[in-house]
């Protein structure tokens, strides 16, 4: 018996819908109907017969020929006549309402723009920053985070809805196991890149004549300002995300680093943001190739100049018009137009996801360039402290300087043509942070290039790596950066040194801090020469752009001198009976030139244009009065000689 208060369903009532268990679904998509009327056009059934055709000569089960199926197929084609149901959108069911559209739209600026920034640090995203990023913009627009909870169901509709195929970690952050990775790099050797070599043996069949032109290029950031601190070595701040704000640095730019397999070294180019950097006013060509873009990034654009007006003149100045290679990674900034290239010109592309194992500039070229820079920076911030007058004197100096051009030399932060000099002079040099033994055995650690030339290499520089370990910082290198940071730190201590007026190349480094110990400094070391490379600072660097975006700043309206951001101090009224002798600005403009020796041509100019100046000038005829006799009738005055 079924139970009292439980009403019973009528015996007649015919039961609808499909049975328990049944395997047969009559739901029909979008893409049903777009083929139905798509075929409607183009024969001349009328409606129900139509209906009735599909019904009994298609195999689909779907279409039946009820009277519901010819409303619903009159309904449709006025959306197809109408261009509304297009084969683009066949395929797509319709799209929900989501219930968070701001946090949507936000979201997906985020992942396009990171998607961009790709191009340059091949840093991928992961479902857990996606989240974090969903949660923080959630926060930001006061959405109850208790019913907001960004879990991975809402993400997979959101990428659907967005037309976003997924997430992945990719390059650098790629997992993958050797195996595979193995397999991957077999087959590139055994074909594309086999078929390269080919069509490079047919101008010439000489090892080494290959080896100068088979060249790898890849662009890498690099914050040319940033000091270590205590943020370095702190282990729980790092983890927080405002830890990764304080540890990156807006004064970015990149470098486009190109080798060639026999050791050579193509010119360093540069990207900034600013498009005419204030230290550049009196330069009639910088020490190396620059450009500017909104972010400091490699793009497509970018890439054809640095091909055109770099990679292109220097092999035709050393090779001529002779055949060669350019080996590329995979991300998208390097997918150019190959119609524009000379033929002459042939650039393959490595596998993606093998960069971090299998690309030369990856194999310790790109890191020692940059433990080199920041070394060098470093030592000229120490130096300072032995000139005369130190940190004081290149103070007073540093505010009489036009702003943009208060450099190192200066005691200030680092300008764009600190970076260059810095960075020019390690790369044209044969030495320790550029050598070309070092670099022929990155080549040979990709392990990318064939036996014949792996072999040429073991006998002309030797089997032994070169390297520490797979660590970025050598265990020489971390111990000479130790010292220096070290003296820094103890000369700051010693001379009292006001980190936020006279030393301003050391605010907010690791000179303001309490005594560090051996253990903090190796650690801040460490992570202080590839924190640009460290996937929580590019996020946050993600984070800043985003912000930059929907503000709308444009890099064009910005100052020029983007790059120095130190205060002004008000210099004091100067009347025309304090206006300081020629005699004195030549004497000072002198000592100015020994502290700027790179402005020596124009502050010499300008010491021979006050000596004219005073040369012009009339000799003063020397009279009684002169000499301070006093006028008729000041009798007490006469005896003030």
């Amino acid at each position: 018996m079924a139970p009292a208060n439980k009403k019973m369903a009528p015996a007649n009532k015919k039961k609808t819908g499909p049975k328990l268990n049944s395997k047969n679904n009559n739901a029909k998509t979008r893409l049903d109907w777009f083929k139905v009327c798509d075929d409607y056009k183009n024969n001349s059934f009328t409606i129900k017969s139509k209906i009735k055709w599909l019904a009994s000569d298609w195999t689909d089960p779907k279409f039946t020929g009820t009277e519901s199926e010819r409303k619903s197929f009159e309904r449709y084609l006025k959306q197809y006549t109408a261009g509304k149901l297009t084969a683009v959108d066949a395929d797509t069911k319709r799209a929900a309402k989501p219930a968070y559209p701001q946090i949507e739209d936000k979201l997906h600026a985020y992942i396009q723009l990171r998607a961009k920034k790709y191009t340059m640090d091949k840093c991928g995203l992961s479902w857990m920053v996606v989240q974090a990023k969903a949660l923080a913009i959630a926060e930001k627009m006061d959405v109850d985070v208790a019913k907001f909870k960004a879990s991975p169901g809402w993400i997979s509709k959101f990428l659907k809805r967005k037309n976003l195929e997924g997430i992945k970690l990719h390059g650098e952050a790629g997992d993958m196991e050797p195996a595979e990775r193995e397999r991957i790099m077999r087959d590139w050797r055994n074909g594309t890149f086999k078929d390269a070599m080919e069509w490079l043996s047919e101008e010439n069949d000489d090892i080494v004549w290959q080896m100068e032109r088979i060249y790898n290029a890849d662009q890498t950031g690099l914050f040319y300002q940033k000091l270590p601190n205590r943020i370095y070595v702190d282990k729980d701040l790092k983890k927080d995300f405002a830890g990764a704000k304080q540890m990156k640095d807006k004064t970015r730019i990149t470098l486009m680093v190109c080798t060639s397999a026999h050791g050579e070294k193509v010119p360093l180019s540069l990207v900034g943001k600013a498009k005419n950097p204030r230290c550049f006013d009196h330069l009639d060509n910088p020490p190396m190739a620059y450009k500017d873009q909104k972010n400091a990034w490699f793009d497509q654009k970018i890439t054809i100049w640095w091909i055109f007006q770099v990679f292109i003149p220097h092999h035709t100045h050393h090779h001529g018009r002779s055949k060669a290679i350019l080996l590329l990674d995979n991300c998208t900034a390097h997918k150019i137009n190959m119609e524009f290239l000379p033929d002459w010109l042939k650039i393959v592309f490595l596998p993606p996801n093998v960069t971090n194992t299998h690309q030369p500039a990856d194999m310790g070229i790109i890191a020692s360039l940059k433990v080199g820079y920041k070394t060098s920076m470093l030592i000229q911030l120490l130096e300072i402290f032995d000139r005369e007058g130190g940190y004081e004197k290149a103070a007073r100096l540093r505010q009489s300087t036009k702003k943009g051009c208060r450099g190192l030399r200066l005691g200030g932060k680092a300008t764009v043509l600190d970076a260059m000099h810095i960075l020019d002079e390690i790369w044209k040099k044969d030495a320790r942070y550029a050598k070309v033994e070092g670099i022929r055995r990155c080549w040979r650690k990709a392990n990318i290039l064939p036996v014949a030339m792996e072999t040429l290499i073991n006998q002309e520089v030797g089997s032994g790596s070169g390297t520490d370990s797979e660590k970025v910082l050598s265990n020489v290198d971390c111990k000479e950066l130790c010292e220096i940071m070290n003296k820094l730190q103890v000369k700051t201590r010693a001379t009292g040194l006001n980190t936020d007026t006279d030393g301003y190349g050391l605010q907010n480094s690791f000179a303001d801090e309490k005594k560090l110990t051996v253990e903090e400094m190796i650690i801040m070391a460490e992570s202080w020469v590839d924190i640009e490379d460290q996937p929580m600072v590019e996020n946050a660097c993600v984070d800043d752009e985003m912000e930059l975006e929907e503000s709308e700043m444009e890099v064009e309206n910005e100052p020029k001198d983007d790059d120095d951001d130190e205060p002004e101090t008000e210099p004091p009224a100067i009347d025309d009976k304090q206006k300081i002798p020629l005699s004195q600005a030549e004497n000072m403009i002198c000592d100015l030139k020994q502290s700027y020796p790179e402005g020596f041509e124009e502050l010499d100019k300008f010491i021979r244009k006050i000596r004219n100046e005073k040369g012009k000038r009339p000799k003063e005829q020397r009279t009684l009065h002169s000499f301070g006799f006093a006028k008729k009738g000041n009798s007490d005055d006469m005896y003030n000689l």
